[in-house]
């Protein structure tokens, strides 16, 4: 058992640029996931076979049928890293040798497999014809399914077309993380031009109240570009990330010898997290503005159960099948909703005359074992092997060892 456990970690582990691996940011990343996964696919139980459940039951599914924070949660955790590593480096962000590290580990790292990810479903649903009934989605704007594969491929669906993205309705997180990486270089070149950490400090809390206030005040557009598949309405996820990742080292200094204030802290945002993704609705800017709160909130105080130097919320986040599955989170992510659009239907069938609260249960807790095994072959087999800095060159070279037929002798050898 200690043999397989052994080999799981060195071969599903997390590469990270600098080798070096903090398995408790990665069990941030399995609440996100989960609250995903468990989001969708109650979202996918309640129009697939809810109807034939009570009142009750389909209450319950839908109060906890709400995915979307631990989208946000991910946006804050890509805050956080992308500022780490740009802290690590304090010279100009802005310097061509910085920007050049800094895209070309974005693109080689996160582009392959999501561009593999589009166009492998773009040529099922064209070749086959399939398509998801139960999600409107899928219908909607704009009509041409080329168009919507060109527009998610450019990762500019969402404010181009003011709806999610056919072929991968998740997509449009993917597209506003791309906009904070174009506009993150000159944030954090305007940060380290502040030198002193109490102004940075200062300035930093300015732009996170007015960034909340923006993100709660701003209407939506009827026309493009559609401001809220934009980076106004979740620039203080990110925003959070990066005043954490400024402060940890401070954090970290606070919360030592201090593990149950550390532990409290991290159970306690956890539930913050939760309740305020149950219990509170964003319907206008007030309760927008209380609905953010809590989830900075909670997310504030999970980050600093798990930065400190010693918490049971710390130790949780480190369990070797909590960061592992964490780590995964990007393949498990591009692969969930494809897995719960083709298993759903089949478990409809499968229910009829049975669709009970226990069948129910046990279709959820199947189609989670599938949505993991899906994920995890896809990050062995397509994410893993792109997170080495080098694999351009490794396939290269790969490419170039394989012989090739020759039809003329080589006229040009002499």
């Amino acid at each position: 058992m200690a043999q397989l456990g052994t080999f799981l970690l060195s071969h599903l582990r997390r590469r990270t640029s600098d080798g070096r691996y903090r398995p408790e940011v990665d069990g941030l990343r399995f609440v996100a996931i989960g609250v995903v996964i468990v989001g969708h696919l109650l979202e996918r139980s309640l129009r697939t076979y809810g109807a034939p459940q009570s009142a009750s039951t389909r209450g319950v599914i839908d109060l906890l049928a709400k995915p979307g924070p631990g989208v946000l949660l991910f946006f804050a955790i890509s805050g956080f890293i992308i500022a780490s590593q740009f802290l690590k480096r304090p010279s100009n962000p802005l310097e061509a040798a910085s920007l050049k590290r800094y895209f070309k580990r974005r693109v080689l790292r996160i582009e392959p497999p999501y561009i593999i990810l589009l166009v492998g479903t773009f040529v099922l649903v064209g070749t086959t014809g399939l398509r998801f009934g139960d999600s409107g989605r899928f219908n909607a704007e704009p009509h041409s399914l080329v168009t919507s594969f060109l527009g998610s491929l450019a990762y500019s669906h969402g404010w181009l077309f003011g709806s999610m993205p056919r072929l991968f309705p998740p997509g449009w997180s993917l597209e506003i993380e791309v906009q904070f990486y174009l506009v993150a270089p000159v944030l954090f070149a305007l940060m380290f031009a502040l030198k002193l950490p109490v102004d940075r400090f200062a300035a930093g809390m300015v732009l996170l109240l007015v960034s909340i206030y923006i993100a709660c005040f701003v209407p939506w557009s009827r026309h493009t570009p559609f401001t809220q598949f934009t980076l106004l309405l979740y620039f203080p996820y990110f925003w959070l990330g990066v005043l954490v990742a400024e402060g940890q080292a401070a954090m970290r200094s606070a919360l030592d010898g201090r593990r149950r204030v550390a532990a409290l802290l991290g159970w306690a945002g956890l539930a913050v997290f939760l309740a305020t993704t149950l219990m509170v609705h964003a319907v206008d800017p007030a309760s927008g503005f209380i609905y953010m709160s809590g989830l900075i909130a909670g997310v504030l105080m999970m980050f600093c159960g798990v930065l400190a130097p010693s918490s049971s919320f710390r130790s949780f986040c480190a369990l070797p099948a909590v960061s592992l599955i964490g780590g995964q989170c990007y393949s498990i992510y591009l692969t969930h909703l494809q897995v719960l659009q083709l298993t759903s239907p089949l478990l409809v069938r499968l229910l009829r005359g049975h669709a009970t609260p226990v069948w129910l249960v046990a279709a959820v807790a199947l189609q989670i074992i599938v949505v993991l095994g899906v994920g995890v072959v896809f990050y062995a087999l397509i994410e893993r092997p792109f997170m080495a800095d080098d694999w351009p060159r490794r396939l290269a070279e790969r490419l170039g060892r394989r012989p090739s037929l020759r039809l003329a002798p080589n006229l040009d050898a002499s």
